[in-house]
């Protein structure tokens, strides 16, 4: 993994350290940056906010000196050429959590801005899970939030065109079920262990465990919740009529990329139904015990202990 980054500054640093930073640096007056130490302590902001905001700096500016004293190189997102094929590598909720955007894919290697380069654990990862070198160069916070934007809408305007269309005709069946083969493929597509629906006062939460953290994606009227749960009963050979028991069931789902086993759990709560997805991949591969990186010895033992009469 090759460190070529740039991080939000409060990412790096304290306010104290960041301070000292700038005038190390001599980015600013003097007094203009105790001024701005002062006034940022007295409205309680951080002191790379308030120097942004008061426009004593751009952001690109503080994130170029930033990445300069930490000896990395800085990426402008907002400059930079993204590569929408790139960005697709990471899913929208985890690029935003880890303040990281895959932005270009060349050849053997991929390119990754992020806001926080001292995240090895999630970059090193982040390298395994791709399989290919990346190049960290590091970017604002705020420059990462803009560059996702470039995240393709085209789901999340499929499921708002869907929903408007339920809403006009409440007992057309076919728009239902693309509703709902929206949800489950939308959370495929993120690389989503479990869908979660649910229910609040106003709305129907979808949510998705992405890399085991809960993420909230849409908010979908309450008024869709029974429809949607029906068709998900019927999906699962379960009771559409039993509103007040749990029930457990499973439906097999084909995408565009392979086939997936989701057991479903239905639990009844103040609010309605909670309805819990687990997705499990058909096309998931075996390992054998050789190919899981045991030293030839630990290898060994375990073979012999699982013969073992007694386990």
């Amino acid at each position: 993994m090759s460190m070529h980054h740039d991080v939000s500054a409060m990412t790096l640093f304290s306010p104290t350290q960041l301070y000292q930073v700038l005038a190390d640096l001599e980015v600013l007056d003097p007094e203009e940056l105790l001024h701005a130490r002062e006034q940022a302590n007295k409205a309680g902001i951080p002191l790379d906010t308030y120097l942004v905001e008061h426009e004593h700096l751009t952001d690109r500016e503080l994130g170029q000196v930033i990445a300069d004293h930490e000896q990395l190189g800085f990426v402008d997102l907002d400059h930079e050429p993204i590569d929408d094929a790139a960005v697709g590598l990471i899913p929208e909720q985890v690029a935003r959590a880890q303040n990281t955007l895959v932005y270009r894919r060349d050849g053997k290697q991929v390119y990754v801005a992020t806001a926080a380069p001292h995240n090895y654990l999630f970059l090193k990862s982040l390298e395994q899970k791709l399989g290919v070198p990346i190049e960290v160069g590091y970017t604002t916070a705020d420059t990462i939030k803009r560059a996702c934007r470039v995240y393709k809408t085209k789901v999340s305007e499929e499921i708002g065109t869907l929903i408007e269309a339920i809403e006009a005709h409440p007992d057309d069946q076919e728009t239902i079920v693309a509703l709902v083969d929206a949800l489950v493929t939308y959370a495929h597509d993120n690389g989503a262990s479990d869908i979660h629906l649910e229910p609040l006062q106003h709305s129907l939460a979808f949510r998705l465990r992405i890399d085991g953290v809960m993420h909230t994606i849409h908010e979908l009227p309450k008024k869709l919740a029974e429809v949607i749960l029906t068709r998900l009963k019927i999906m699962s050979k379960l009771r559409t009529d039993e509103h007040r028991a749990p029930q457990d069931g499973k439906f097999r789902f084909t995408t565009a990329t392979g086939t997936l086993d989701v057991r479903v759990s239905m639990v009844p709560v103040t609010q309605g139904e909670n309805v819990g997805m687990r997705l499990l991949s058909t096309d998931g591969r075996h390992f054998f015990l050789s190919e899981l990186g045991f030293s030839p010895s630990d290898l060994a033992k375990i073979n012999r202990f699982i013969t073992s009469p007694h386990g």
